[in-house]
């Protein structure tokens, strides 16, 4: 039964090297057939730990496959104004967020280092540096352009990144659910 301790392998997720349980041949099978492409399925236990880049870690921040931080939150006030300056506009799904607020300001998120959502607490350690696959379909896989990353570093360039969304810490555990009040914390 997976996973089993001889499933273990180690995979790299943006430079790091982590242990994870890999879900065996009959799976990685199954998933080359279907994608066209050699693939296989993996799961990071939570015995495997995966860091937050230190420079914007407190002790214990941890990650798992996702990107850099555990959230992203973004608005729709956030989409809204960036889509007023597209000839087309996008939909919320280039940014990938898991959380989506409304009834704040645009960019608004851009100024928070903690909030509540629900019954839980975040801190916000840095805002989201944009890349190349804000350029794709999400439905598709196509490349459609060079929007919205060329408008975004216009208009919302710090330092180097274009950037559109906040990453997220949870401070501690806890559900979140439709509709739940956010409240700024600082």
């Amino acid at each position: 039964p997976w996973p089993s301790q001889d499933s273990v392998r180690t995979v790299q997720v943006w430079g790091c090297d982590v242990a994870a349980f890999d879900a065996g041949p009959e799976v990685a099978h199954w998933l080359t057939r279907s994608l066209g492409m050699q693939a296989s399925l993996v799961y990071m236990p939570d015995a495997s730990i995966r860091p937050v880049h230190e420079q914007y870690a407190e002790p214990g921040d941890i990650v798992s496959f996702a990107d850099g931080f555990p959230i992203l939150l973004t608005s729709e006030s956030s989409l809204n104004s960036l889509n007023r300056l597209l000839d087309d506009p996008v939909t919320m799904d280039r940014f990938r967020p898991n959380i989506v607020v409304s009834g704040v300001d645009a960019r608004a998120e851009d100024t928070w280092s903690r909030i509540q959502i629900g019954e839980m607490t975040f801190r916000c350690p840095k805002l989201c540096g944009r890349c190349i696959v804000t350029t794709t379909d999400q439905s598709t896989g196509e490349r459609l352009g060079d929007e919205p990353l060329k408008t975004l570093t216009r208009v919302h360039l710090i330092g180097q990144s274009a950037v559109f969304g906040v990453n997220l810490t949870p401070l501690g555990e806890g559900t979140l659910h439709v509709g739940d009040e956010l409240s700024i914390l600082s």
